[in-house]
């Protein structure tokens, strides 16, 4: 699906619009002047809206306009705004019916004196909108002051960007968009409830569970993500049920299909890379497509949060975006929420009383290991004082849990100070495991990291956090 874009600002184009968008053609006069079968049977109503383009110095709008396909959004632009929308039905060259639409419009003599708006099409539905060019400048990266100049389309990333923000697949209402009442809603939804089943992606969106009917996460690169849809469309996912391994969305060359270049961290991987820094709830919803799904329709899996993210090479050889999310319920509650709607061969996962086992030597190793360095990192050998005592992390080597899945254990564990624990996190830099120094880190380029002779550092773990450091920076 594209969208296309159509100024009908100028004189012309606006008598265009009442002649043939708001009055309509008759069905009977466009079979007068197409006769192709394949058309010809789809045109079952009374009227439709009728919109044509010219082909442009060097067929450059024809070439946009053979992109056209049916179910494909024309946007119309006049007055610094985008004011109506139409759904393409279908699409046909005829010369002789422009004319007789469009004939007393001056021809352009410097490309061809008998050009017209052959290269026709017909719109089926028809709203009204209202979407100020500032915030279409603002949502593409245009430039501020930036306007419509002639007709042109999107690709089909780019397309599914501008309807879910714009709420474009909705065609039972012609109720306007309105920026502030399109606002993202995090946590759960009043009303409904973990396990909930919903029919189609666009019930989804009526109930404000997930409002984009097609992109798989609901966010903005300034507000984080609110929400995350899963139906199958990545290779690279793992799903767990109580754990995700999720990949962002950008670079196939359709829905669901090859992936064909690299994702950045950009629109809703954006969003997620926020909600992972500010600690944001996340709604999951599943969908059929996938293994935990359910059986049919989607299913309401409640909150999750994301734990980490990195960039890395995919299954597909491109760069990927991929996201870390945890639920907040315990594996036993989470079944226990979807049980009649769990697939007959999922196999329940035994994990709580790991996890319990693990937060209660945690407390203990973290306090261990910050008492053999007296507080101080190991990085900087700076001491924060508190009241009563002092910051300072026991932070984790290899991260426990997955999919990373590291031992509870001293060695694989050091003390830092909270900048430092952040972005040895964040993988800003890591540590040589032959001679301990320090590497990519601005001010301590080579610096030997602090050892006590009381603490043991597995190498292993270090090799694993480079690993992972070269992933991301490569």
């Amino acid at each position: 699906m594209r969208v296309h874009v159509i100024p009908a600002s100028d004189a012309y184009g606006r008598k265009h619009y009442t002649d043939t968008i708001q009055l309509k053609v008759s069905k009977s006069k466009i079979k007068n002047f197409v006769k192709d079968k394949e058309i010809t049977n789809l045109i079952t109503e009374e009227s439709y809206a009728v919109w044509g383009v010219k082909k442009g110095k060097s067929n450059i709008n024809h070439t946009k306009w053979l992109r056209m396909e049916r179910g494909d959004i024309c946007l119309f632009y006049r007055d610094k705004k985008f004011f109506s929308a139409g759904k393409v039905l279908c699409k046909f060259e005829n010369y002789e019916f422009s004319k007789d639409l469009w004939g007393d419009i001056p021809r352009n003599s410097d490309i061809d004196p008998e050009e017209t708006w052959e290269d026709m099409f017909l719109l089926d539905e028809i709203k009204k909108i209202n979407i100020p060019l500032e915030i279409f400048n603002h949502l593409m990266g245009y430039k501020e002051g930036n306007i419509i100049q002639g007709y042109n389309n999107y690709e089909e990333s780019i397309s599914e960007l501008i309807v879910d923000e714009f709420d474009l697949s909705n065609w039972q209402t012609s109720s306007l968009y309105d920026p502030s009442s399109s606002g993202l809603v995090f946590g759960h939804i009043p009303g409904i409830s973990t396990g909930d089943i919903f029919e189609s992606r666009k019930e989804l969106s009526e109930f404000k569970l997930h409002t984009p009917t097609m992109a798989g996460i609901w966010g903005r690169e300034s507000e984080g993500s609110c929400s995350i849809v899963l139906s199958g469309g990545y290779e690279d996912d793992i799903d767990n049920l109580d754990y995700i391994l999720y990949t962002g969305q950008g670079g196939q060359d359709a829905p669901g299909g090859k992936q064909i270049s690299d994702q950045e961290f950009s629109r809703g991987n954006k969003g997620l890379q926020l909600s992972c820094e500010y600690g944001l709830p996340v709604r999951v919803t599943r969908g059929h497509q996938v293994q935990n799904g359910p059986e049919s329709g989607y299913r309401y899996d409640g909150l999750y949060y994301v734990t980490s993210y990195e960039r890395i090479i995919g299954k597909s050889g491109h760069y990927i975006c991929r996201f870390h999310l945890e639920s907040e319920l315990s594996i036993s509650d989470l079944e226990k929420k979807l049980d009649e709607n769990l697939p007959e061969n999922y196999k329940t996962a035994h994990r709580t009383v790991t996890t319990i086992n693990k937060i209660n030597r945690n407390i203990k190793l973290r306090e261990k290991i910050k008492e053999i360095y007296g507080h101080k990192c190991q990085v900087c050998n700076v001491y924060l004082r508190k009241p009563h005592g002092a910051i300072a992390i026991g932070a984790h080597i290899k991260g426990l849990g997955q999919p990373h899945n590291g031992p509870d254990v001293l060695s694989n564990m050091l003390c830092l100070c909270p900048n430092h624990h952040d972005q040895f996190d964040a993988l800003a830099f890591y540590i040589d495991p032959e001679i301990f120094a320090i590497k990519g880190l601005d001010g301590y380029e080579e610096v030997k990291l602090t050892i006590s002779n009381n603490h043991k550092i597995d190498k292993e773990f270090l090799e694993y956090h480079k690993n992972q450091y070269e992933k991301k920076t490569n």
